[in-house]
């Protein structure tokens, strides 16, 4: 089991440094982008992904003892319905 956390522990270390990237590249962006525009929603999209993103990572330091807490169960549910939606946006853009 100790070596299962150390590894745990590297991932979520190495997935939280990508996340931080991505959740501060479309802060950026977002602050770039003229008032109204399309483009806002998708950004902040990306950004609560980040967010639920650093959640696995907490609960993944939780599982490898190096973070205090209790992990939780996830909503499977509302996981695949966000997942569901943006495959079909992502399908709709490419097939036409």
């Amino acid at each position: 089991m100790g070596v299962l956390g150390v590894l745990a522990n590297g991932i979520a270390h190495d997935f939280n440094n990508l996340l931080g990237s991505a959740l501060s590249y479309s802060e950026l962006a977002e602050a770039k982008l003229a008032a109204g525009s399309n483009a806002g929603k998708e950004l902040q999209q990306i950004r609560c992904l980040a967010m639920r993103g650093s959640e696995i990572v907490r609960q993944l330091m939780i599982f490898a003892g190096t973070e205090t807490g209790r992990a939780e169960f996830e909503d499977l549910s509302f996981v695949v319905s966000e997942m569901v939606e943006l495959l079909k946006s992502r399908c709709q853009s490419t097939l036409c």
